[in-house]
């Protein structure tokens, strides 16, 4: 018998299990996210790269994960895993739209779980 230790080079998954939300297109900001988005950005930038970067930045800095996909589509959460061992499943979904909510304009209603995976 043979055992495969190595990669296996002909496959390609990435794959996600979060609570959390989905963006289509732009986010919208809360005033308080938009200010921290200012103190991360470059005075007067409006290109919409710089822009982007600072989105990520901010969702850096919050311990948020993030994924976007081919069609300028973000899912912004937290993985199940990060679920506090004195946390129960209704505290952690709380906090997660709280952290969310405080910089991103999103209503409850659009929190979920959401998984994805994409094979190449």
């Amino acid at each position: 018998m043979k055992i495969r230790t190595g990669f296996v080079s002909n496959s390609s998954t990435t794959s996600f299990l979060i609570y959390g939300t989905y963006f289509e297109g732009a986010l919208s900001l809360t005033p308080e996210g938009k200010i921290l988005l200012s103190s991360i950005t470059p005075p007067g930038s409006e290109e919409d790269e710089e822009v982007e970067r600072g989105l990520v930045d901010i969702l850096e800095e919050l311990h948020l994960s993030y994924w976007s996909t081919d069609d300028d589509s973000v899912y912004v959460g937290h993985s199940w895993v990060d679920v506090g061992d004195d946390e129960t499943g209704a505290q952690f979904k709380r906090r997660v739209r709280e952290e969310i909510q405080r910089y991103i304009d999103v209503p409850d209603e659009k929190f979920g779980s959401h998984s994805e995976a994409w094979y190449d």
